[in-house]
């Protein structure tokens, strides 16, 4: 007999070994431990559930655990499903207990629960005194999730989260969180054990649902996804176009400075003449007609936005090429888009062009009027072309409107407070939609756009000079890019826009 006991002793011991091999310890936080306010659930709603545990104990913890590690997943996809748990049962000087419940990809409630209840039978079958593996006491200690059982203790030591689940004796369950404030929100813990109610109540009905499809939604988050969040209409000047918008801004503030470049400063008057005396050139000398699509092949520069606007101002569409790009993509961008016009800062290199090159280094911009253009422009025209990146095929390119980019643009500088104190700065590729996206969020709101020289973008050091030399208040990065700069470097921004 001895022997029995302590071949089983062993083999417990190798059990929890192995098992420990398998626990990602967390990063405590120190932080205060909190609870969030008690959920009853009433016995007429835990029917299914009575049913399905017959009043033991161990057969309600397999549930528990199954539907808590589903919400772990759910939650908190890229972090292990450790669950810990102090009180199963009888024994008062039994270890901690834990569960790594490996949740199929595709498995349904039902065949979560098997597996879970699999799990806890193996945990309980080797449950050990706390003095043979002293090592397991201090689990609580990097196991972020724990759930309490049928304890009236509210001083459950927290590193993450613990969910409590305790019967009533009138059949009802009483549901709460306690939680590391540093490691979730007050709001988070009451969504997560109200979902957790949900689950439970809802378990009859979900059990052939896949678990990752599992409906979580509350009726209060139904109504507010479907009525408020969804109710985004919001008037915009549906009769406005793009020069509309700009010349209004000439208008309002026409000394306002409008571009910073370099060492060049200029006004919206004076970037307003400018845009309509090459737009007068490009109407009396090549013709140009209304939806036209109109190429730029310009670095990031003043000349560059004095080109889209003239370009627009004749009604016609732009379309940017990034200088940077291969020769054949360009090639395949021109010639995709039947451009016979190419503003650039070059004379043609060829001698058989299919397209005009129109360089601004030789146009004489005093040769032509600075008077607005009076060319009719719909709403509904084609304001630009923006060509995809071909990263699934071929490049398309993609035609906006005016009404688009000004229902768009106009809520971003809503969104962001973009005021005519900003000074917002083109950070995209020309050749991106959010380059177009940077310039008018910043001509819109009559603020000042800054443009850094492509070298000043590609160190992080010229950058951050760039920011501060510049008192760039709006910023839009690349997640990847934002990474590499430090709170340090941000800190003269007063709104940075990221996304990817």
């Amino acid at each position: 007999m001895e022997v029995d006991f302590q071949a089983k002793l062993m083999q417990s011991e190798t059990y929890w070994l192995n098992k420990l091999k398998r626990v990602e310890a967390i990063d405590v936080l120190q932080g205060n431990t909190l609870s969030t306010l008690p959920i009853w659930v009433a016995n007429d709603r835990l029917r299914y559930f009575q049913k399905l545990t017959g009043g033991k104990v161990e057969a309600a913890f397999s549930i528990y655990v199954t539907l808590y590690a589903i919400l772990i997943r759910r939650y908190f996809p890229s972090q292990s499903i450790c669950i810990m748990s102090d009180n199963v049962g009888d024994g008062l000087d039994t270890m901690p207990l834990l569960f790594i419940p490996v949740l199929s990809q595709n498995a349904t409630v039902k065949e979560s629960l098997l597996e879970v209840k699999d799990e806890v039978e193996s945990t309980l079958k080797h449950r050990l005194p706390r003095r043979k593996m002293p090592q397991l006491n201090g689990l609580k200690d990097f196991v972020a999730f724990s759930l309490v059982v049928e304890n009236q203790n509210n001083e459950v030591p927290v590193a993450g989260l613990a969910l409590m689940a305790d019967s009533l004796t009138d059949g009802s369950l009483e549901l709460k969180m306690r939680f590391n404030e540093k490691f979730v929100n007050g709001y988070f813990a009451e969504r997560f054990v109200a979902h957790f109610e949900k689950m439970i109540v809802d378990l009859e009905r979900n059990l052939q649902m896949p678990v990752l499809n599992l409906q979580l939604s509350l009726d209060y988050e139904e109504k507010l996804l479907l009525n408020r969040f969804n109710n985004n209409l919001s008037d915009f000047p549906t009769e406005k176009t793009i020069v509309d918008l700009f010349e209004e801004q000439v208008y309002r503030a026409p000394e306002q400075l409008a571009i910073v470049f370099k060492n060049t400063r200029i006004s919206y008057a004076e970037l307003n003449r400018k845009a309509n005396q090459l737009a007068q050139y490009l109407l009396r000398r090549h013709r140009v007609s209304s939806e036209e699509i109109i190429g730029v092949m310009l670095p990031k520069s003043s000349d560059a936005i004095v080109a889209m606007l003239a370009i627009l101002k004749t009604g016609a569409a732009y379309l940017p090429i990034d200088i940077h790009y291969p020769k054949e993509r360009i090639d395949y961008i021109i010639k995709n888009s039947r451009i016979r016009l190419l503003i650039t800062n070059e004379p043609s290199q060829s001698e058989k062009e299919e397209y005009t090159n129109v360089s601004l280094n030789d146009f004489d911009y005093a040769a032509f009027t600075s008077e607005n253009v009076t060319i009719e422009i719909s709403p509904r025209q084609l304001a630009y072309v923006i060509y995809t990146s071909g990263s699934t095929g071929v490049p398309k390119g993609v035609m906006i409107e005016h009404t688009s980019n000004v229902n768009m643009s106009l809520d971003q500088v809503k969104v962001f407070q973009v005021t005519k104190d900003d000074k917002v700065v083109w950070f995209a590729s020309v050749s991106f939609d959010a380059s177009i996206s940077e310039i008018l969020m910043a001509f819109y709101a009559g603020g000042t756009l800054v443009i850094p020289e492509e070298d000043v973008i590609k160190e992080r050091s010229t950058l951050v000079s760039f920011l501060k030399k510049t008192q760039a208040t709006v910023v839009t990065f690349p997640p990847s890019y934002l990474s590499l700069l430090s709170d340090d470097d941000i800190s003269s921004l007063r709104c940075v826009i990221t996304a990817g």
